[in-house]
């Protein structure tokens, strides 16, 4: 998780240059790397349960959470770790947790638009379920 929030952050500029859709307002890759900085900052690497990772994460997350993009994903991370808790304990549970987090943040959106951060979590998540699937 630490490493993928790091990774976010060193690609602020790029995801800003790429962000044109629904609105080129350019602050896509500034909001997400806030809400990553907050992950790294507030998130100690040691040892975590996944339901425990999951928790500390969402709650780094809305501490972070700037613009539409951020305010969004937090959310999503937030749901991912509500599902989770209601899940049993394993991967399947983790993959499920992903997959209904998507459809939570959907249906938070009063007109959510293709193209967008939501377009990346839906891809993402049925990305994982297809790799795990295959094992």
């Amino acid at each position: 998780m630490l490493n993928g929030a790091a990774e976010v952050i060193s690609k602020k500029d790029e995801l800003n240059r790429i962000n044109i859709f629904p609105v080129a307002d350019g602050d896509t890759g500034s909001n997400l790397a806030s809400l990553m900085q907050a992950i790294i900052d507030n998130v100690s690497p040691r040892e975590y349960s996944t339901k425990e990772l999951l928790e500390e994460v969402a709650s780094a997350a809305l501490i972070g959470a700037r613009g539409n993009s951020g305010m969004i994903f937090a959310q999503y991370l937030n749901a991912v770790a509500e599902s989770y808790h209601h899940l049993e304990s394993t991967f399947d549970g983790l993959v499920e947790a992903f997959q209904k987090a998507v459809h939570k943040a959907y249906e938070a959106l009063l007109d959510p638009k293709e193209g967008t951060i939501l377009s990346v979590m839906k891809a993402w998540s049925e990305a994982l379920a297809g790799t795990y699937e295959k094992e």
